[in-house]
């Protein structure tokens, strides 16, 4: 993944500019009010694992969850707890998903197949010490951009 000049990452770039119009234009609150509730208790359990094994069993047992509205979800609450000194270890963890659905999406149109058929490669590449390594060094610039930036300059920048 290469930095562009906006100091996003290509599959950052990709998420937003996926993004319809539509989505781009709500706020926070309209994109929350939207999603089942089902749908966010999945995504307050997924945000809040811990272990990459366990997010690939959650993500193989819940096939429609990697979707640009999952990651609009993670960056929305992203940006919230960005807010709050208290809650570092919950924003790690949930950037950390974030980041794991953005890579997620963006393997799946590079090699133009559903998203569901990358979780098994992607987890399998990224516990290898070398890939980890540069996951690590990429979510570094990814968290400080969200704690630097609102929940419309993350969505709006592009």
């Amino acid at each position: 993944m290469t930095e562009k000049n906006s100091g996003k990452t290509d599959m950052e770039e990709n998420l937003i500019c996926d993004l319809g119009p539509s989505d781009k234009d709500k706020s926070p609150n309209e994109l929350g009010t939207e999603m089942d509730v089902t749908l966010e208790d999945k995504i307050k359990e997924f945000g809040l694992l811990g272990d990459m094994k366990v997010t690939e069993e959650f993500l193989l047992n819940n096939t429609d969850f990697i979707h640009e509205s999952t990651a609009l979800a993670l960056l929305k609450w992203c940006t919230a707890l960005s807010d709050d000194p208290e809650n570092v270890e919950s924003f790690d963890r949930v950037s950390t998903q974030c980041l794991y659905i953005l890579y997620l999406l963006d393997l799946a149109r590079q090699v133009d197949i559903e998203p569901i058929y990358c979780v098994t490669p992607f987890f399998a590449r990224i516990s290898e010490p070398e890939f980890h390594e540069m996951f690590e060094k990429e979510i570094i610039p990814f968290r400080s951009r969200l704690q630097n930036s609102s929940w419309d300059e993350v969505i709006g920048e592009h």
